[in-house]
């Protein structure tokens, strides 16, 4: 997985618009061939920051639109044949993590659940945020 996270902000003290994109892709291989699926989301979400000392925990959620796409191939003796899917669903966001200050960055450590229908998943986010101002 991989994705873009911004914080852009308080819209009330303690609750920050949280937006993000992220990609995510998993394949598994079976008897006769492989089966793949992606996720493109864009989701809205907002986060709740808990202040306290230096580490501050959040919890948030929000909204997604998905874009999934599934492939599957399949081979036997010799011949390959394949199928693939597409479909757009909206998802509920969960997310709890942590941030910190680092020199003038932020840093985050956070898990996800994205509630999509057939595709739902989990993931851990590490990253920083960079100050764009």
């Amino acid at each position: 997985m991989v994705g873009a996270v911004a914080d852009l902000g308080e819209v009330t003290p303690g609750l920050q618009l949280y937006p993000s994109v992220t990609y995510a892709s998993a394949s598994k291989d079976f008897g006769l061939g492989n089966w793949k699926v992606s996720d493109l989301a864009i989701n809205a979400n907002v986060k709740y920051a808990f202040k306290g000392g230096s580490i501050t925990p959040y919890v948030g959620g929000g909204l997604g639109i998905n874009f999934v796409s599934t492939t599957a191939v399949v081979s036997y003796f010799g011949y390959s044949a394949s199928a693939t899917a597409s479909d757009t669903k909206f998802g509920i966001n969960l997310l709890a993590g942590a941030q910190m200050p680092i020199g003038t960055m932020t840093g985050f450590a956070q898990a996800n659940y994205n509630l999509v229908t057939d595709v739902s998943h989990f993931q851990i986010m590490v990253g920083v945020m960079v100050p764009m101002h």
